[in-house]
């Protein structure tokens, strides 16, 4: 709110101060105008009837001739060497034609009496002197209209914004994941309309979601029967030969592949609840688990800091997360793969690297979408369905992150997955996170 306050606060003022300035011109130059004008009249009568009797009078009767004089006007008179006053040559010309010359610092006037080298000094003028303490009135008077904005404008914008900061987290939850989030706004508000659509929207949202579960879940179960049936009658065969064992193996990678989207579907349309548990420990499990089924000269290392960290996610889904990305490291990797958990003050982040022959640039936006294969992995030997890496860019957005693939420094490719702390209870004891194997 303090971002949007300042803009909307400094426009206002901006259109204050531009019209301020616009008026103030005008008025200001009418002001200078008749002043100067009065000033000018005034000053030039008195100086020059003045000027004009002690011309006529010797110079030692001039202080006495002025003190007799009874003017009625608002500023003293006096007579002074015109060398007190030191002046710019341009003045100095003019006071030796003379002009009236104006001390605006001291508010006071000069007319040389012409013969002499005397002059007669009016001031100072009041009148000049309240001409420039009216500017500082303005100021004065500008800084405490800017300031009386400030308060009806924020508590204007006070309800508009706790409106606003309601759907923003509305929003917020519905992308990650909760789809049954609804807004309950005040029906004066004028952000209601808004908040009504919302609740309509994420209503339809729900809607379609569980319309495309029902719809996979028919799907695999209408898929899984004849799969069953097919299976059961293989296995009465007396005599299994490889095209048998073939034709099983092709039932298991479509079981498989029934598996892995229905699991997409479930994290794609479930909020992800989050646990604790240990970082480091956890890694090496998995590690160790994924290393059971890889080839023997790779090299392992898990990594996590700190050491005593805890992480924050769902264990059954950032499990599989892990487990798919080793998966496609051990496809790709010639040597090396390593996993890394770190933490900062708001994320936490989980990668996966390896030293092979890495993702193209112009790929890496396209290999988290299902069914998205490279050319160098379209082969039995690689395996896979093309669905290991969507479903972990949906455990991704389930919780708030993204997932994504760089460079490594090894060499192959770098796969992170990075998402939010919440809140968690700090008694929240730790969680030892289910353990997910494959069997084919």
């Amino acid at each position: 709110m303090r971002r949007t306050f300042i803009k909307f606060y400094a426009i206002l003022l901006g259109c204050l101060l531009t019209i301020s300035i616009l008026f103030g011109a005008v008025y200001k130059n009418a002001i200078d105008e008749i002043s100067e004008n009065y000033l000018g009249d005034l000053l030039a009568t008195v100086l020059n009837l003045i000027g004009t009797e002690l011309h006529e009078l010797p110079p030692d009767q001039w202080k006495a001739a002025l003190q007799e004089r009874h003017l009625d006007t608002t500023f003293s008179l006096d007579i002074q060497p015109a060398n007190t006053y030191e002046l710019d040559p341009e003045s100095v010309i003019a006071l030796n034609k003379g002009d009236i010359i104006a001390l605006t610092d001291d508010n006071m006037y000069l007319q040389k009496i012409q013969g002499s080298d005397y002059v007669v000094i009016a001031g100072p003028v009041s009148y000049a002197f309240f001409l420039e303490q009216l500017a500082w009135v303005d100021y004065a008077l500008f800084m405490a209209i800017a300031l009386s904005l400030a308060i009806p404008v924020y508590f204007w914008m006070r309800p508009h914004w706790r409106d606003l900061s309601t759907l923003e987290a509305a929003a917020r939850n519905v992308s990650n994941g909760d789809l049954s989030t609804q807004v309950q706004l005040n029906p004066r508000s004028d952000v209601q309309p808004i908040g009504l659509a919302f609740n309509q929207m994420t209503g339809s949202i729900q809607e379609l979601v569980a319309r495309q579960d029902t719809l996979i879940h028919d799907i695999a179960h209408e898929v899984r029967t004849p799969l069953a049936r097919l299976r059961y009658r293989l296995a009465l065969q007396e005599t299994p030969d490889p095209a048998t064992a073939q034709m099983h193996d092709d039932i298991d990678d479509i079981d498989s592949l029934i598996e892995e989207l229905l699991f997409r579907a479930r994290v794609d349309s479930t909020p992800a609840e989050r646990q604790t548990f240990p970082a480091l420990a956890w890694l090496n499990e998995r590690m160790t688990q994924a290393a059971l089924n890889a080839e023997p000269h790779l090299m392992w290392q898990a990594d996590a800091e700190p050491h005593s960290g805890l992480i924050q996610a769902n264990a059954t889904l950032i499990t599989r997360a892990l487990d798919n990305l080793l998966n496609n490291a051990k496809r790709f990797a010639k040597t090396t793969i390593i996993v890394r958990w770190t933490e900062t003050q708001d994320h936490q982040q989980l990668t996966v690297e390896d030293d092979g022959t890495g993702i193209p640039t112009e790929q890496r936006t396209q290999i988290f979408e299902p069914f998205m294969r490279l050319d160098n992995s379209r082969t039995r030997a690689t395996g896979g369905h093309g669905l290991g890496l969507a479903i972990v860019a949906s455990i991704a957005k389930a919780h708030g992150g993204q997932a994504r693939v760089t460079d490594s420094p090894l060499g192959g490719a770098l796969f992170s997955m990075q998402w939010p702390k919440t809140n968690l209870p700090s008694h929240c004891p730790p969680l030892n996170p289910p353990r997910i194997e494959r069997h084919h």
